[in-house]
């Protein structure tokens, strides 16, 4: 869809063969971001976890660029499983709101988050590495800032909001996995999704 788009905007305006290529591939990310979010979202309200992926969403927005992570080989498979993920964390940081409390989780999603990005942000990806040693400081450094300034935004909530302790749970168990998606098991579990995604999809289409 968005190749095709690029060639039709390309010709009428008179774009050379790269510069189509750099708006097909924006259209593509604008396309699956924008079909991610509203699946997600769709199924959020389904599963009684709407505010809490909207929280999740909002917190990868912010941090997601700095620190990088684990995809799948399409733009499609990276959707679903970006879905299933989200509603996950979703569910499971609900559920152990039940049994732990609200701020020792956020401490502990955010520790484990710091700990990962000290070690391995920024993780760029093979297609677009990222070489120079000062940007992947300042990019480590910023995701190292607005992780420390949400585990204190979401402690501060915790402690004085009952009604939104939940939310911010949610949002700094969402931190966590994305974090975790930058680790080598995370890309290894991440491959194995992506490897399965691919087998289900294919059976499907025969």
């Amino acid at each position: 869809m968005g190749q095709n788009t690029a060639e039709r905007l390309g010709d009428i305006v008179g774009l050379n063969n790269e510069d189509k290529e750099v708006i097909a591939y924006g259209l593509e990310q604008v396309i699956s971001n924008s079909f991610t979010i509203a699946i997600t979202l769709l199924v959020g309200f389904f599963m009684g976890v709407l505010l809490e992926v909207v929280t999740i969403i909002l917190c990868l927005a912010l941090a997601r660029r700095l620190v990088g992570g684990a995809h799948c080989t399409t733009p499609w498979r990276c959707a679903v499983a970006s879905c299933f993920l989200i509603t996950i964390t979703a569910l499971v940081s609900k559920l152990l709101c039940l049994m732990v409390s609200a701020t020792l989780l956020i401490i502990l999603f955010f520790t484990g988050a710091i700990v990962i990005t000290w070690i391995w942000a920024p993780n760029d990806s093979e297609k677009k590495p990222i070489n120079d040693v000062k940007k992947r400081k300042r990019l480590r450094l910023h995701a190292l800032t607005i992780e420390v300034i949400l585990a204190f935004v979401f402690i501060v909530i915790a402690k004085n909001s009952e009604t939104y302790q939940l939310l911010a749970v949610a949002g700094a168990g969402g931190v966590a996995t994305m974090s975790f998606t930058a680790t080598p098991l995370g890309h290894k579990l991440m491959a194995r999704f992506d490897k399965f995604l691919g087998g289900f999809f294919y059976k499907k289409g025969r």
